[in-house]
């Protein structure tokens, strides 16, 4: 007996389940459980990552930007961590780089020159 639909087709998933025993069912069904449950919870954790990045990251820049914006509107110099630099259209600041200025309003990641640059823009 042969299983198949022609002498040179391979057999269908049905017809290789229903001629497989017990334990080849098992088997089965648990490389398919696994499969399912790692592309669940894969893409559960990028979509997690992707909001913690977008969301928290962009929200945590924007309040720093606030604060800055506030500190300018005192007349003090604002305080920046290291590796952070704030460039804005006001007198007192850098002014923006022609490499920043073509980002997307918002928290975004930019490659330029194989570098990745994190960026928060708003329009004043």
């Amino acid at each position: 007996m042969t299983i198949g639909r022609g002498p040179h087709q391979r057999p269908s998933i049905t017809q290789l389940v229903n001629h497989s025993t017990l334990g080849q069912r098992i088997i089965i069904a648990f490389a398919v459980i696994m499969t399912s449950v790692t592309l669940f919870y894969s893409s559960a954790l990028y979509y997690n990552f992707k909001w913690v990045e977008l969301k928290l990251s962009g929200e945590h820049m924007a309040d720093q930007l606030h604060a800055k914006e506030q500190a300018w509107t005192n007349g003090v110099a604002p305080q920046v961590n290291p590796g952070v630099y704030l460039f804005s259209s006001n007198p007192n600041a850098k002014p923006i780089p022609e490499k920043f200025s073509s980002a997307p309003l918002g928290f975004s990641e930019i490659n330029i020159d194989n570098r990745s640059y994190f960026l928060y823009r708003e329009n004043a």
